[in-house]
């Protein structure tokens, strides 16, 4: 492709390590659940973290009978995540009639993006981890990745990361940024697997880079998160703003906090409306 000038050297090696990076996540993940499956079927060896000898003979024989299989999907959904990225890239050349002013310095900084950015943060996560196994608390973060993502998803979001107790995810403003605050606090707090959450947003200008985002917006998501209580969603003004016009939701000012790092910033919580 650099020799037919498609693209250039930097961008072609910058290409590879995009998928060497994906594909390793990718194929360690799988490889870990085939052999959580295969230590489920023997009681002994559920028991443990590391499977054994013959457990991790037996999950390399089955993904090597699986993966001529598995190889058609992997490109299919490749194909299918590079057209919402490339359509998420058409939708922000044309501005959104449904959302309202985003009042910031940087908004027509052609480098940056205006985005909805979201943290949604397990409450008392590191007294769950003291009281389960370490197969219980892997099936604990799957099941809040896999009930986080759904929501997020299904409202034309993306989640951008998982670390641990936290889920990291970016969506237009307005009513999808709405949608996924609310609906994930609720399904979690629905969930009897799962502790509560708490969910802070934020609306304004990221860089993305490497497939993760960066920038104030971010920084800013994350301190709300940690202000909010368990079960609430707090958003910065910007966000309301953008909720101007996105029906059956309402927010209520609270006093105003100096973050460190960020500057003064006053938070809303964000709740459907009642009656």
């Amino acid at each position: 492709m650099v020799r037919d000038g498609l693209m250039d050297e930097t961008t072609a090696l910058g290409m590879t390590r995009a998928v060497g990076r994906s594909v390793d996540r990718l194929a360690t993940w799988q490889v870990q659940l085939l052999a959580e499956y295969i230590a489920g079927l023997d009681a002994e060896s559920a028991a443990v973290a590391t499977p054994d000898r013959a457990a991790a003979r037996r999950t390399s024989e089955l993904f090597t009978q699986m993966a001529d299989r598995l190889e058609p999907l992997v490109v299919y959904a490749w194909r299918r995540q590079a057209a919402s990225a490339l359509a998420r890239i058409m939708a922000d050349a044309e501005p959104d009639p449904h959302v309202g002013a985003v009042p910031d310095e940087h908004d027509h900084d052609p480098r940056t993006t205006v985005r909805a950015v979201g943290f949604a943060d397990l409450v008392s996560f590191t007294r769950v981890v003291r009281r389960l196994s370490e197969r219980e608390l892997a099936a604990l973060v799957q099941r809040f990745e896999a009930v986080a993502s759904d929501v997020v998803t299904a409202h034309g979001g993306r989640v951008v990361k998982t670390v641990g107790d936290e889920v990291l995810f970016v969506c237009r403003p307005g009513a999808p940024a709405a949608q996924i605050g609310l609906g994930v606090a609720e399904a979690i707090g629905q969930d009897d697997l799962l502790p509560e959450v708490r969910v802070g947003m934020s609306t304004g200008p990221v860089v993305g880079r490497l497939g993760d985002v960066f920038g104030t917006t971010v920084n800013r998501a994350s301190r709300l998160t940690a202000l909010a209580r368990p079960g609430t969603v707090l958003v910065d003004v910007a966000t309301v703003h953008s909720l101007a016009e996105v029906p059956d939701v309402e927010v209520h000012q609270l006093r105003g906090r100096s973050l460190r790092g960020i500057g003064h910033v006053v938070p809303w919580v964000l709740r459907r409306r009642t009656g």
